[in-house]
């Protein structure tokens, strides 16, 4: 996972891969540290031991996420230690931690999803589903539509969603649609030709929101995505 919320239980895997033919001296140890914008505000550390020629694992360091007011960028930094204090190897993993959001509880805004491929009419206009070009699948979108629902997030954000029914990660989107009244809020993330996965129409003093993405909540981004969605009023709609 590279997201999470402020004050979930972080629980990350540290492995051992040992290219060598020497098991881990006596002694070692595996020491990691938090860093939360650059500041250490937690650290610990665990007795390691590996096999020789192999991948081995240690541990799962686990911590609650640090509160943040907004967003915060995160990092585990983790030492193999020897008994006489020297570093045999170290590691960094990235991650950024949100503050959680209230969603609405009246909005004039429809969502519409699980769309079957073919055509749809859909707030007076034909829409046209299919499935993703190329692998049919991806783990990345583009943000780089214009739309006011995205204009909070970062280049990085709409990327490798955890997916917690499967505790992996997993696709964000397997469809696209083509309609020409639908503004974008999200794009397929390549050189060919952009498709639209998520995009949003007024019609009839309503929003319409066509969303092919899967907005899982355990992701941070998702939940914000869909409560902008619903916020947004006509007047911000350009």
């Amino acid at each position: 996972r590279f997201t999470y919320y402020a004050g979930e239980q972080v629980s990350i895997e540290t492995f051992v891969c040992n290219d060598t033919n020497s098991s881990a001296p006596e002694g070692c140890r595996l020491v990691y540290e938090l860093y939360k914008e650059g500041q250490m505000c937690m650290h610990g550390e665990v007795p390691a031991t590996y096999a020789p020629c192999t991948t081995t694992y240690v541990a799962n360091i686990e911590f609650d996420a640090p509160e943040t007011l907004d967003r915060s960028d995160c990092i585990i930094k983790a030492f193999l230690i020897a008994a006489d204090g020297t570093t045999m190897a170290d590691q960094t993993f990235n991650f950024t931690v949100f503050a959680d959001v209230e969603m609405p509880q009246d909005t004039e805004t429809v969502f519409i999803t699980d769309l079957e491929n073919g055509t749809h009419e859909i707030a007076g206009e034909t829409v046209e589903v299919s499935t993703l070009p190329c692998h049919g699948m991806t783990y990345f979108l583009s943000r780089k539509t214009g739309h006011p629902a995205v204009k909070e997030f970062g280049p990085k954000d709409f990327r490798m969603w955890y997916d917690k029914k499967l505790d992996r990660l997993a696709p964000i989107a397997t469809q696209c649609f083509a309609a020409e009244g639908f503004r974008p809020v999200l794009i397929g993330n390549g050189s060919f030709n952009p498709k639209t996965v998520v995009g949003e129409k007024w019609y009839e003093g309503k929003r319409y929101v066509i969303c092919l993405a899967d907005l899982r909540e355990e992701n941070p981004v998702a939940k914000r995505l869909r409560r902008n969605l619903m916020i947004l009023d006509e007047e911000n709609r350009n």
